[in-house]
């Protein structure tokens, strides 16, 4: 897990280094362009700690409906948040590998087909 989040972190640090060259010498951009992709992505990354946020408290709330103490539902909830994320990671890991081996194409009608009928 610590090996996971150090390239998370150095592919994320690598990105963001580069940006700010990448966009004022190849897409001729100025330093608004820059500002605007930055408080983009601070508002982004605020909005899903909040839904992250909300979800702990909703499923805490409802496990302290069925006679639990504040902290063991706090310990569910943040333990089903995790066990989510983990099984999401799984699906991804599966589904892109699985992807490797079709087009691009069917691989975008696949994923299309499913967020429509989803």
């Amino acid at each position: 897990m610590g090996a996971a989040s150090l390239f998370s972190d150095a592919g994320h640090e690598m990105a963001t280094s580069v940006l700010p060259t990448f966009l004022t010498s190849t897409l001729h951009a100025g330093p608004a362009a820059l500002g605007v992709i930055e408080g983009v992505s601070d508002a982004l990354t605020g909005l899903s700690k909040l839904a992250t946020t909300l979800l702990i408290l909703r499923a805490t709330n409802l496990l302290t409906a069925d006679g639990r103490s504040l902290t063991a539902a706090t310990s569910i909830a943040i333990l089903l948040y995790a066990a989510h994320n983990g099984a999401a990671t799984l699906a991804s890991l599966g589904g892109g590998h699985l992807s490797d081996h079709f087009s691009p194409r069917g691989v975008f009608a696949a994923g299309a087909a499913v967020y429509v009928l989803g």
